[in-house]
């Protein structure tokens, strides 16, 4: 627990004093705050750490300075002071993996940290000011202008430096966000995972991902609160909230109620019977591929299995690949001996393919291509991309595609369409297995690619690579057997 103050409260957007402050961590440290109550239900410990109290809570060996600087008009901290704080961070999170935590939650408590938080996060998202500022505490309208006002200025002295972690954190964060950073950095330097808990500790962790490029990849957002800001952080990150119960209190509660859920999912991916356990024959594996990758009709399959069983299924996608190519390659086949134009034999080939592949992802193509032509960030292309609706570049683009193809498949009506058609479609199949030898990142975290992500070995990607080569050369203009083109 990072326990702050923010210079901006003295403003008039927090009106405790010192005094107060200081016995608000006192109450915390002593077992009367919520997260203490969580924490021993979960069989965790709490460690608070006074990073910038303005008051006195005893000994603090990590504490930086009373407070911050009001980001409205001046820094929160010097450049000294930035660099202590985000050493402070690694330093707790090194002290705790060392002694044998093997997951790490972050919470924040103190006095106007909503305030800097907002300031991030509008500052790295390039949100409006008013977007982002949320009630905090409870404040009422006039304060909410204030805090706005606030957040406001403090957004303008911060943009010069989003793409500087370290000048951004001493310029609109404070002393007990910086640690924050710092400690979620260091987490995942030291392949620690961590719950994320509400908005201020999520502001830290787009910073620490600046920090630790790739760091987000160690975290869990725990739940969403309903700062207005927090939902633009986590869509930044591309976290996904396990929870969402509309809560306020900070100091690492609502990640605290997300720890028995994590681990449950653990332990049902640890203990969960596998294909192998199950005693699953490969036949059936390949009934399990088939009713995954195609509408097909198979024998029932399992709804839930392992990251080996994953491995296992994502090895045969080629010959599903070859299995909807022969199908498809039967129905143009019958098309163009029932006499039909080449170009409607192409259609009805693309629109069967379509149908046993479940579209082909066709509408994430037309997703991509709207994202590419969009005019704004990158970020705000990758968030058109996976909104799942298809705009005016993805619709012309997806008509090109599919009337690019049908005249293609077409042009294959005769001899050799069979073998052509069966191995372009198993063939590209074969581009699944070599993405997931990489592990790219899926767009759905919770969705069959990230599950099989990784999965792969060299000897897998070669022997699709070369069986591919190999069956393709038919097909190859000037061998025997390759398909001849109906056009004049």
């Amino acid at each position: 627990m990072f326990a702050g103050d923010h210079g901006v409260a003295a403003g008039g957007v927090s009106a405790y004093p010192p005094e107060v402050t200081a016995q608000m961590v006192g109450n915390f440290a002593a077992g009367g705050a919520a997260i203490n109550v969580l924490a021993d239900q979960s069989g965790a410990s709490v460690r608070v750490e006074d990073i910038a109290v303005l008051g006195d809570t005893g000994p603090a060996p990590n504490k930086i300075r009373r407070s911050s600087g009001d980001i409205a008009v001046t820094d929160a901290l010097t450049d000294e002071e930035t660099i202590a704080a985000i050493a402070a961070g690694r330093r707790i999170a090194d002290e705790e993996v060392d002694s044998g935590a093997d997951l790490l939650i972050a919470g924040d408590m103190g006095i106007g940290n909503t305030t800097p938080a907002a300031v991030l996060i509008g500052a790295l998202t390039e949100t409006e000011p008013v977007l982002v500022v949320g009630r905090g505490t409870g404040i009422d309208d006039n304060a909410w202008m204030r805090k706005a006002a606030a957040v406001r200025d403090g957004m303008y002295r911060a943009r010069p430096h989003t793409g500087n972690p370290k000048a951004l954190l001493r310029t609109a964060a404070g002393a007990d966000i910086a640690a924050m950073a710092g400690f979620l950095a260091q987490a995942a330097v030291r392949r620690t995972p961590v719950i994320l808990d509400g908005v201020v500790v999520t502001a830290a962790a787009l910073v620490a991902n600046d920090l630790a490029p790739g760091a987000v990849n160690w975290w869990v957002a725990g739940h969403l609160s309903p700062e207005p800001a927090h939902a633009l952080a986590l869509r930044r990150l591309d976290l996904e909230p396990l929870l969402d119960l509309g809560l306020r209190l900070g100091e690492g509660s609502g990640a605290a109620l997300a720890l028995p859920l994590v681990r449950s999912a653990v332990a049902a991916l640890r203990d969960m019977a596998t294909f192998d356990a199950a005693g699953v024959s490969g036949a059936d594996v390949l009934f399990v591929a088939l009713s995954w990758m195609t509408v097909l009709p198979t024998p029932g399959s399992p709804r839930e299995f392992t990251r080996a069983d994953g491995a296992r299924i994502i090895r045969l996608v080629p010959i599903t690949g070859a299995v909807v190519g022969a199908a498809v390659a039967a129905l143009a086949w019958v098309a163009h001996a029932a006499g039909l134009p080449a170009v409607l034999v192409g259609a009805l080939a693309i629109g069967g393919a379509a149908l046993f592949t479940r579209g082909m992802h066709l509408d994430g193509f037309a997703d991509c291509v709207d994202g590419l032509g969009s005019y704004g960030s990158p970020e705000r292309a990758r968030e058109i991309m996976r909104q799942g609706t298809v705009g005016p570049f993805g619709a012309a683009a997806l008509v090109l595609l599919l009337l690019g193809e049908a005249a293609a498949v077409g042009a294959l009506a005769g001899r050799g369409q069979w073998l052509a058609i069966g191995v372009a479609v198993g063939a590209a199949r074969v581009a699944a297995v070599l993405g997931c030898r990489r592990g790219w990142a899926p767009s759905n975290p919770d969705g069959f690619g990230a599950l099989t992500a990784g999965t792969q070995g060299v000897l897998a990607q070669v022997f699709w690579c070369v069986l591919a080569l190999a069956a393709a050369a038919p097909t190859v203009p000037g061998t025997p057997g390759r398909a001849r083109s109906p056009w004049p």
